[in-house]
């Protein structure tokens, strides 16, 4: 092992010297290198062994250091570095990699969060972007995994992305939003490719269906809510692949209306008993109403008799007229009394017509300060 110098005139100082502290093999005992004044360096040769500032390496290679990284592997390019670090005080064992000298992703162990192993960026504690549980559970965007699989923030797939600064969704062809979503928050699913359509739990409160080209510029088709309610705000229910807007459900619709009459188009004193009021129900374009009033007075106007009040206005057009059958009391007429929706209008006509077939008009001579009529009509807008 020992070397013997030749040609060369040693000096006093052996500064650009390393030794070994003797010229025996390596064996069982500790080597170190040094330099000719007697100052031994951090490696340590052992049989088998490499130890970098211990003298009693155990492993192959075996580094200590109080430093804040343990080791430093650099590139040629000086500013690319993989580090291994351990000497935090409560022993997080932690891989670092820097780029220009600056800490962009760090994976280990958290001892000081129930040992899980983070990858975070810059730092493993306080940017921590996935996280996994002695459970198996891991987190993306969240530290404290509840579930197998538990993420705070947007999930996309084949694509796209999520600005929260913006509220808006790009180039998504397919994704999934968690947290806040302009409908107040839950979940929502992201089809980019003809603008976006979402759904959304609106805080617990209903499910919408929408679409648009951003978020805060959505048509809002559809919406689920929390009674168990389903209500479109455009658009229809088609049936039997049937895909022709005209033949689509587009609405339905409960209420009540308030019967009342006139005559020659006006109603000056005409005074109803409390009585009086109707229902409708409203399927798609067809109509149905049922009414009943009772007058006290039938006050001062005259000319021919019409029932007001209809809740939708009838169809325009001959095909529109609709027939309404009737039950009277205190309304005088001729052989048979007859009433029809007038198309265009919300009135109904009353007629009386003889068994001959001569037809004419009620009209205020025809009825009394007791008058009441119960009627239905079924027509179509």
């Amino acid at each position: 092992m020992g070397t013997t110098l030749t040609g060369t005139t040693p000096q006093d100082t052996y500064d650009s010297l390393i030794k070994v502290t003797d010229n025996g093999p390596i064996s069982a005992t500790v080597k170190y290198l040094s330099d000719g004044l007697g100052n031994d360096s951090a490696l340590a040769l052992s049989t088998g062994n490499v130890g970098i500032g211990t003298n009693a390496p155990t492993f192959k290679l075996q580094v200590n250091s109080a430093a804040s990284a343990t080791a430093m592997f650099r590139s040629s390019d000086t500013g690319t570095v993989v580090g291994i670090d351990n000497s935090a005080a409560d022993g997080d064992p932690q891989l670092k990699f820097f780029i220009n000298d600056i800490g962009t992703f760090t994976l280990g162990v958290d001892d000081s969060d129930s040992d899980k192993f983070k990858i975070g960026t810059s730092d493993l504690t306080t940017n921590t972007r996935l996280t996994i549980d002695s459970a198996g559970n891991v987190g993306i965007g969240t530290d404290a995994p509840a579930r197998a699989l538990d993420v705070n923030g947007s999930i996309r797939a084949v694509g796209g992305s999520y600005d929260p600064t913006t509220s808006a969704w790009i180039n998504a062809a397919f994704a999934t939003k968690v947290s806040a979503s302009p409908y107040g928050g839950g979940f929502s699913l992201i089809d980019g490719t003809a603008g976006w359509t979402q759904y959304t739990d609106g805080a617990g409160t209903n499910l919408h269906f929408a679409q648009g080209a951003t978020s805060g510029a959505t048509t809002q088709y559809l919406t689920l809510n929390n009674s168990g309610y389903l209500r479109l705000s455009t658009g229809g229910i088609q049936f039997n692949n049937d895909t022709a807007a005209a033949n689509a459900l587009d609405d339905y619709e409960e209420g009540t209306w308030t019967p009342s009459v006139a005559f020659g188009g006006a109603s000056v004193g005409v005074v109803l008993n409390a009585a009086s009021g109707g229902t409708y129900t409203k399927i798609g374009r067809q109509v149905t109403v049922n009414g009943f009033f009772a007058i006290t007075s039938k006050g001062t106007s005259t000319g021919a008799a019409t029932i007001t009040g209809l809740p939708f206005t009838i169809g325009s057009g001959a095909t529109f007229y609709a027939a309404a059958s009737s039950f009277t009391e205190a309304i005088s007429f001729v052989n048979v009394l007859q009433s029809r929706g007038n198309e265009a209008t919300t009135t109904i006509q009353l007629f009386e017509v003889t068994v001959a077939g001569v037809m004419t008009t009620i009209t205020d001579a025809d009825f009394a300060n007791n008058s009441n009529i119960n009627l239905s009509l079924t027509y179509f807008v």
